[in-house]
């Protein structure tokens, strides 16, 4: 097996990328920071730069495999490092990734990971607590220099203690601009959270409509395909059961006028059933829909059926209407192709000696086809109750809406055709 391409390569999971993705980061972000070191950079603090830097590369790191892990690393972190205050922009960074990783996973709701952002936020704007006696002296000198801006940063390394009587907070402004920067995480990580549901419901919707299209066609193929097999047996078995009838009765007589008037008959047969095989195939491959028999009215077609099927041993006796008003090809097509289907049947499996074919139009909106025949059955004795043919007969009078049903009659056998009368051709 080749092991070239990219079947070879593994397949990384998420977190996996995540992390080499966080460790290139904290890298990049060391080298800035010795790189602007040895350029003369002095920065009051470099340490809250490393730890912003090291909370951003962690945010990145756990930003889709353990989302809420890194919010609440994060939002601790800034809490308890952070202590001395805002001194640059940058520390907020690592709490707003971790705040609109953890919204946008759906892990934590835009309010519950919300509130813990801005009150992460708002505790860099708190410096510190002098207290006792200290703090009193420094509240003095703070009250003597009129601003506590000369003491801000003498005052960045106090650590706050529980019983603090001074409380400095650093320049409001910063607050407004902290919160708002969180606030933004929270709202991005919630709109695109609700981005990503949308996207994933089209995206089964589409899956759902690609598979129900799939299964439409399938289904559409194997209409096709009966419809194919329907009409190449219409033409192909009937033809070919009127040559072996008469064939059949041909050898049984000896009158050698009787053989060539028979011999006459099956060439001329032989020539319709190519003639309608090349219709049909001519159909198929215009794609224009169901065969039809033919241009002829339809007790004409059926009396070429009857004599198609009539020999020596099978009369044929047609019922139908004094005036038959055309019923359009659609329905015509289904009647002849049905009675055609059945007196084969009846050519093939039966001993009768006259089949009947009794075509009636009900309430001028219903139309009857019966075939019959009295039997018996040949062979074995028992009518075939299955095969290509009933079904064929069933599928053509259900796709107009009508029904069949086929059994036994006695010692005969009995086909029933009930089709709607929907469409009436112009006469």
């Amino acid at each position: 097996m080749s092991t070239t391409g990219s079947s070879w390569r593994p397949r990384l999971g998420v977190g996996t990328v995540d992390a080499l993705v966080g460790l290139g980061v904290l890298l990049l972000w060391a080298l800035a920071i010795v790189v602007l070191h040895e350029a003369g950079w002095r920065p009051f603090r470099s340490s809250i730069y490393w730890w912003s830097g090291g909370l951003l590369a962690l945010a990145i790191a756990l930003r889709r495999a353990r989302p809420v892990l890194g919010f609440w690393l994060v939002a601790v972190a800034t809490v308890v490092v952070f202590r001395t205050g805002l001194l640059t922009i940058l520390q907020l960074g690592p709490l707003a990734l971790a705040t609109f990783s953890v919204i946008r996973s759906g892990r934590m709701t835009w309010l519950t990971a919300g509130l813990p952002a801005v009150l992460a936020a708002a505790s860099h704007q708190y410096i510190g607590t002098m207290t006792g006696e200290v703090g009193t002296w420094v509240w003095r000198m703070v009250e003597a220099d009129g601003s506590p801006t000369g003491w801000y940063w003498h005052l960045l390394n106090v650590w706050p203690g529980l019983d603090g009587t001074l409380v400095l907070l650093s320049d409001p402004s910063r607050l407004v601009q902290a919160e708002a920067i969180v606030l933004v995480a929270v709202a991005l990580g919630h709109v695109v959270r609700r981005l990503d549901q949308t996207r994933a419901e089209l995206e089964d919707r589409n899956a759902a409509l690609v598979a129900l299209q799939r299964a439409e066609s399938e289904r559409a193929v194997t209409a096709e395909r009966n419809r194919i097999a329907r009409d190449l047996h219409d033409v192909v078995a009937h033809h070919v059961t009127a040559i072996v009838v008469r064939s059949q009765a041909a050898v049984h007589v000896d009158e050698p006028g009787l053989a060539r008037e028979t011999l006459g008959w099956i060439a001329g047969e032989g020539k319709e059933a190519l003639a309608a095989t090349r219709s049909l195939v001519q159909v198929l491959r215009e794609d224009s829909g169901a065969m039809s028999t033919t241009t002829a009215s339809l007790d004409a077609v059926l009396e070429r059926t009857a004599d198609r099927v009539t020999s020596s041993e099978l009369a044929v006796r047609l019922e139908l209407p004094p005036e038959l008003d055309p019923l359009g090809q659609e329905l015509e097509t289904a009647i002849a192709l049905i009675a055609q289907e059945a007196l084969t049947n009846v050519a093939l499996h039966s001993r009768a000696d006259e089949a009947v074919v009794a075509l009636t139009v009900e309430r001028a909106d219903r139309a009857r086809l019966v075939v019959s025949d009295a039997g018996p059955a040949a062979g074995s004795g028992v009518r075939r109750a299955g095969g290509n043919g009933l079904r064929h007969m069933t599928e053509r009078a259900e796709a107009l809406g009508g029904s069949l049903t086929a059994g036994p009659a006695g010692a005969g056998w009995r086909v029933v055709a009930d089709l709607p009368v929907t469409t009436r051709r112009a006469p």
